[in-house]
């Protein structure tokens, strides 16, 4: 048997979930952490309306939208990006809070989504 340095993790993101009713968070999470491509993660609200649609709003302040790439694959909604750490010409940074770096986000779909229907906008 393997170890897998992230199964308590993975474990954790499973009982958050089951909490909350999210059944997808746990296979979600567990790439998002293993991915290791991502510097910080974007806070991102789901919310299902009326019409059976999911709307994704996602946090990333300071990012052009040209910056921004949302793709659909097999059912999995990826979205990656990243934020620049600003700077003026010679100035050293002292102190920063705001998050910076790449991120990418996944999500699995419903199998009742329509992949046809996937729409983004800023």
């Amino acid at each position: 048997m393997s170890y897998d340095p992230l199964r308590h993790l993975t474990q954790l993101y499973r009982e958050i979930g089951q909490t909350l009713g999210v059944s997808k968070l746990p296979a979600q999470a567990h790439e998002d952490i293993a991915e290791g491509a991502s510097q910080w993660l974007p806070l991102v609200d789901v919310h299902e309306d009326e019409e059976d649609r999911f709307v994704l709003l996602v946090d990333v302040p300071g990012i052009r939208v040209k910056d921004i790439e949302v793709s659909l694959d097999n059912g999995v909604l990826t979205i990656t990006g990243e934020r620049v750490l600003e700077t003026g010409s010679g100035a050293q940074i002292r102190h920063s809070e705001r998050e910076h770096g790449r991120f990418h986000r996944r999500f699995s779909l419903p199998d009742t989504a329509d992949p046809e229907r996937v729409t983004a906008s800023g």
